[in-house]
């Protein structure tokens, strides 16, 4: 008989490729751009550009890695920045549709929840 595989909803294979995410910080609004991909095997987050009302620059910058992802939950380790700072948080990963993530972590007693949208 043939191993039941896990459908790519539930793995890790769901979260590859782009995805979106919209903020707003002292009253000003931008969107990130993320991407996941594999190196090495493992699942890494990157984030590839960030628009705001004036300009988009790329980043290409690591920020999820550590990546475990089963069942459409998973955890990682997750850099933010915070006032020019980069920190680095434990996260909590929900795929709550296929087309959404939700992000959540905590810093300095501080809750967040991000949502992120998968970009087709």
């Amino acid at each position: 008989a043939l191993a039941a595989q896990p459908s790519a909803e539930s793995s890790s294979d769901a979260l590859i490729g782009k995805w979106k995410a919209d903020y707003e910080m002292e009253g000003e609004a931008f969107r990130v751009v993320y991407e996941f991909t594999l190196a090495n095997g493992q699942l890494v987050g990157y984030a590839r550009s960030m628009q705001d009302a004036r300009d988009e620059e790329s980043t290409n910058t690591l920020v999820m890695d550590n990546i475990v992802f089963l069942d459409g939950r998973g955890t990682a380790n997750y850099s933010i920045d915070y006032e020019g700072e980069r920190y680095e948080v434990e996260a909590t990963l929900e795929l709550t549709r296929p087309d959404r993530l939700t992000v959540r972590y905590s810093y300095y007693g501080y809750a967040e929840e991000e949502v992120w949208h998968k970009m087709k």
